[in-house]
């Protein structure tokens, strides 16, 4: 026998024996692993265990309509990098059919979203990711790679060309810019030079 309640609609429902007493037989659920199962409403798509593992913080940015090339972009430029998940419009909201409306990707363990949101705001240098690296060889890298199309700022900074700000730094980046010549050293840099900063700081 099998007993339970059931919320449908607004009324709840109890069940015995599988069958719902209240008349309501379109709607029915059974008992499966200790568990109500919604049959008929439960869509594959919605359901929890289908959805790839997310952070509960991400950043969620926003760009004009080329939000799907930024994210290709950076895919190919992170080693350890995936795409998570993507909504396409399918005739509801501002997108044309078919258009990205939102992608999230994860880069070096990072999960971020980007949406398409058309020209009302733009990214700026308040907001910027902050790449921590092992070498002058991947600070050279990453920065090659990403400035491909943008325009460098300072002291490690730089904008790609989709607008987003990044900031290319060696990983004891803290430690050598509280020595005061490190500081003075880095605040004339636009590139990192880690060899230079690392000389300054043993000057103090």
């Amino acid at each position: 026998m099998i007993h339970g309640i059931v919320q449908i609609g607004t009324a709840a429902s109890t069940i015995s024996g599988g069958i719902i007493e209240n008349g309501k037989r379109e709607r029915y659920v059974q008992w499966e692993e200790s568990r109500f199962v919604p049959k008929m409403e439960k869509r594959a798509d919605l359901r929890t265990d289908t959805i790839p593992a997310m952070n509960k913080l991400a950043p969620f940015l926003w760009f004009n309509d080329n939000a799907e090339e930024a994210a290709k972009f950076y895919l190919s430029v992170f080693p350890h990098a995936r795409k998570l998940d993507e909504v396409r419009a399918k005739g509801a909201g501002p997108w044309p059919v078919g258009k990205i409306a939102t992608i999230t990707i994860e880069l070096e363990g990072q999960e971020m979203v980007f949406l398409n949101g058309g020209p009302a705001y733009q990214l700026n240098p308040a907001f910027s990711f902050f790449v921590r690296c092992d070498s002058q060889e991947e600070i050279d890298s990453y920065w090659d790679k990403l400035i491909e199309g943008g325009k460098p700022m300072a002291c490690g900074w730089l904008t790609d060309r989709f607008g987003l700000c990044w900031q290319i730094v060696p990983r004891n980046i803290g430690a050598l810019i509280s020595r005061p010549k490190a500081m003075n050293a880095m605040m004339g840099m636009i590139k990192m030079d880690l060899a230079a900063l690392e000389a300054a700081a043993r000057e103090d």
